[in-house]
């Protein structure tokens, strides 16, 4: 058991303990979603139905867990049953908010889960879904103040932290959000997103050794993960190790042969150990990929092609040296920004193997066109 979950039901009334087993079956699928253990939540919110399929508000938080976790046609048929309920607690008005956020009714979330707040001010569950419904409207620094609420009730829930870390990371509140994942680390080791999201924003800050621990960390889970070897390949290169930024560029290359910018970087980075012919072929096909970005590239060719000429022209006693290395300048090739995550990618593991059936992406986990397909992290 672990020390959130332990921490749930030591606050469960008397009353509740006592309860029946798919009342026990429901919290403790209500301390796995918070310590962001999804599968295993939905395997206790999946019990608590069997025995009991009338139990609404389980249906209301499965229907959130299984978004989460990218099934989305399971979540919005639990919305649909659990919409049903006439609500009579803070519980259960979460759950019908859940619900309703799955069903894409913001308004009726939010009033839900205030009324939620109203009835039981401490129930943290209440103004994290306010602060959700508050990101995914486009209110991010409004959702701020319910998610600070929220993670000070219960400091020891996950998933609190990994929502208002995503809300910090909308307003480039990088270190905030840095703070946050590294929290969601210590509480839960294997949920490895965590990792992911706090190597980004240790690359806006500008930390690029830190970063690639992380992304090094994720890609042992994920070794495919065509975002994280792309961004852990610019963090290489600014620590000057081109060879390996260039042996990632070679892998996103073959995962996805049409990202332009992986090939003007690895041409950029092959220019640097010395391999002019092979950066100005990859700068070259870079140019038909991303044409907007055509002027740059062509700049950078030309700084290359100069130097080539000029080695060509040294005297035979110091064309063996080695020459200056190509800098381009910092924002030459600006990075392509990151959309939200895709639902599949939260169906990976969250608990170790061991104890979970069976991914990473084939495809990038930041390419997904639904920015709410994911509602956490809004």
């Amino acid at each position: 058991m672990t020390a959130g979950l332990l921490a749930l039901l030591l606050a469960v009334p008397v009353e509740a303990k006592k309860a029946g087993p798919e009342q026990r079956a429901f919290l403790e699928g209500v301390g796995f979603y918070k310590s962001a253990r999804f599968e295993a939540a939905l395997q206790s919110f999946t019990k608590a139905l069997d025995l009991n399929p009338e139990l609404k508000t389980a249906s209301g938080f499965r229907a959130m867990t299984r978004w989460t976790q990218g099934d989305l046609k399971g979540a919005k048929a639990d919305a649909q049953d659990a919409v049903k309920l006439k609500p009579v607690g803070a519980e259960q008005y979460v759950a019908r908010g859940m619900a309703r956020y799955v069903l894409r009714d913001l308004p009726g979330s939010k009033e839900d889960y205030e009324e939620a707040a109203r009835l039981d001010p401490k129930f943290a569950l209440a103004h994290y879904g306010v602060g959700s419904v508050l990101s995914s409207e486009g209110r991010a620094q409004d959702a701020l103040e319910p998610l600070d609420k929220a993670v000070s009730l219960d400091p020891h829930a996950a998933v609190l932290h990994i929502v208002r870390g995503t809300v910090r990371d909308k307003l480039k509140q990088w270190r905030g959000a840095v703070e946050d994942y590294s929290r969601v680390i210590a509480l839960n080791p294997h949920f490895p997103w965590a990792r992911l999201y706090r190597a980004r924003d240790l690359r806006e800050l500008q930390e690029p050794s830190k970063a690639v621990e992380d992304f090094t960390e994720f890609l042992r889970q994920f070794p495919d993960h065509e975002e994280a070897l792309y961004l852990r390949a610019n963090c290489l290169f600014a620590m000057a190790d081109y060879n390996a930024a260039i042996k990632d560029l070679n892998r996103v290359i073959d995962l996805n042969p049409r990202r332009g910018l992986a090939w003007s970087n690895r041409g950029l980075a092959k220019a640097q150990v010395g391999d002019k012919d092979g950066a100005v072929s990859d700068l070259r096909h870079a140019m038909e990929l991303e044409p907007n970005k055509r002027q740059k590239m062509q700049d950078a060719i030309d700084a290359i092609e100069s130097k080539i000429k000029a080695e060509n022209r040294m005297p035979e006693r110091v064309q063996g040296q080695a020459a200056e290395p190509f800098e381009p300048e910092p924002d030459e090739l600006p990075l392509e920004p990151l959309p939200p995550p895709r639902p599949e990618d939260l169906r990976k593991p969250d608990i170790p193997k061991s104890v979970q059936p069976g991914g990473g992406r084939r495809a990038p986990l930041e390419k997904i066109k639904d920015p709410d397909a994911t509602p956490f992290l809004q």
